[in-house]
């Protein structure tokens, strides 16, 4: 073995060992033409192919090259320099944060509506069991139930319990007292049927939807809901298919089921003073005859009286008309248990004729 120094490294014949940098060995025997050359620097071998000089400068006779490689054994300030840790900028990660910032900006108005339609599309399969429900009832009774019992002022949800898989809670209710809300005072909790809260008669999309008020010390507790039958033209009217002591039956719809509204939906007010779905007065008019009646009107019942427009939970205005969480609209049951979306821009007189059964109207869905 030739061992002789060359550079910062040692310079050894073909099958020598370099203590800790491992054993090269050559496997295969190169022509005579060219010199292999070995290289080790910063741990990695690099085999170049040189032109001996004699091919460079031939001699009269040429024999047997020898191959050879020079193995250089890297420094210590090599290894630390190759070893240093890099890092990101502080600009650089600004521009990062920055870039994804963007992005969740741009992806979370498509993220907040895809929700909206889910509760949307919840909304509206709502309002399809109710309609089922009130077929179910007609089926069974002759006709659809009164939107309000005048005495006790049970709503037309509560005749609708057993239609809805909720036969346990209607088997609760004490139809024979005076006042609904009086029935409460039965219950330990003060938590009667009114207090109870049902999914089917909440829209997903209300923030209140499923929240309870109590009333006063004596009354107890109600819960809300978000769908009202339809009274009619007018607060006072007996031309639509749910108001005081109705009793519709099908072959009364001459305007036709899939042209008359029977339920509407709208938001639940801040204070929830109003809009109980399983019971109470409402908005009261007086008879021709000088007798005062309630109607049911803001609390489980609404009328076309004041259109169908945007609506805010904290006007009290906004309580006697249709309207919801859902941009630009609301849904509304029609008589044949379909359900339709109706913007606010609805034309207010082809709104009355809707609600209206057998006003005659020749209308076209919107």
């Amino acid at each position: 073995m030739i061992d002789r120094g060359i550079g910062q490294g040692r310079v050894f014949t073909r099958g020598a060992t370099v203590g800790s940098i491992g054993r090269l060995r050559a496997r295969e025997e190169r022509p005579p033409d060219f010199v292999t050359e070995y290289r080790m620097s910063n741990k990695k071998a690099k085999v170049l192919h040189h032109p001996p000089p004699d091919l460079l400068h031939p001699r009269p006779s040429r024999g047997i090259m020898r191959a050879s490689f020079h193995c250089q054994i890297p420094v210590a300030s090599e290894v630390m320099s190759q070893a240093r840790r890099f890092a990101f900028t502080l600009v650089e990660l600004l521009v990062v944060i920055t870039i994804i910032g963007i992005l969740i900006a741009l992806l979370l108005p498509a993220v907040q509506a895809a929700r909206e339609a889910a509760r949307a599309l919840q909304c509206k399969n709502n309002m399809r069991q109710l309609g089922v429900a009130m077929h179910g009832y007609h089926e069974a009774k002759g006709a659809f139930p009164s939107g309000l019992i005048n005495g006790t002022y049970w709503s037309y949800l509560t005749m609708m319990l057993p239609y809805m898989e909720q036969t346990a809670l209607y088997d609760l209710a004490d139809f024979g007292t005076v006042g609904c809300w009086n029935t409460n005072s039965a219950f330990p909790d003060k938590k009667g049927v009114p207090a109870r809260v049902l999914a089917v008669v909440n829209c997903p999309s209300d923030p209140k939807a499923g929240d309870i008020c109590e009333y006063s010390d004596a009354l107890g507790f109600f819960a809300g809901g978000n769908y009202y039958g339809m009274i009619g033209s007018e607060r006072s009217a007996t031309d639509g298919v749910l108001y005081r002591n109705s009793a519709t039956m099908i072959a009364e719809i001459k305007d036709g089921t899939s042209n008359t509204i029977a339920c509407c939906e709208r938001g639940a007010v801040t204070d929830l003073a109003c809009g109980w779905w399983a019971c109470g007065a409402g908005a009261s008019v007086t008879e021709p005859d000088g007798t005062k009646v309630f109607t049911g009107d803001s609390d489980f019942l609404l009328s076309a009286e004041n259109g169908h427009t945007m609506g805010d939970a904290e006007n009290t205005v906004h309580r006697f008309h249709p309207w919801s969480y859902h941009p630009g609209g609301s849904h509304f049951l029609m008589a044949d248990a379909s359900v339709h979306f109706f913007a606010y821009s609805i034309n207010h007189q082809l709104f009355v004729d809707l609600t209206t059964r057998r006003g005659g109207e020749v209308v076209v869905l919107p």
